[in-house]
């Protein structure tokens, strides 16, 4: 189905308001108008609440997350491509796990989560015909992590 990545967005918000709340950080969305996908929306759903769930526990209290909603031109193809990228300033994810999360079983919440999330994350924005990439400091002053995911735009 198409719709547009407000309406995602805005629901995943809703779904997780309580979860937001309780985190005491400060959560921004900046969505450019007019983004459509053509996609399953519960997947996608999926997607973005763990992305944000994910940043939500990193950060500490009065932390900020910031989800960015953009259209850009691949530069490869010429075709425009949706990028919402999840940003925190949380304690970051350390070099040598980087080339791990995205495996099943894979965490770096200790026996928090079963190390599936991002795993399940990358097979879903894949099987649509999209990317995620990750990158991440663990040092002051910019310490954070910041999920790209790069989707085609509905026709």
């Amino acid at each position: 189905e198409s719709f547009q990545i407000s309406t995602l967005i805005d629901s995943v918000f809703y779904l997780l308001r309580a979860k937001i709340t309780a985190s005491g950080a400060a959560v921004h969305k900046h969505i450019e108008e007019g983004l459509s996908i053509s996609a399953h929306f519960g997947e996608l759903r999926q997607v973005f609440s763990n992305l944000l769930l994910n940043s939500l526990d990193a950060v500490n209290m009065g932390g900020n997350v910031t989800l960015t909603a953009s259209s850009h031109t691949d530069p490869r193809t010429g075709k425009r491509r949706a990028w919402i990228l999840v940003a925190d300033d949380g304690q970051g994810i350390q070099p040598q796990a980087i080339s791990q999360i995205f495996e099943p079983f894979f965490t770096t919440k200790g026996s928090i989560g079963n190390g599936l999330g991002l795993w399940v994350t990358r097979e879903i924005i894949t099987k649509h015909g999209g990317s995620i990439r990750v990158r991440s400091r663990t040092e002051s002053p910019r310490q954070g992590t910041t999920f790209a995911v790069v989707l085609p735009l509905a026709v």
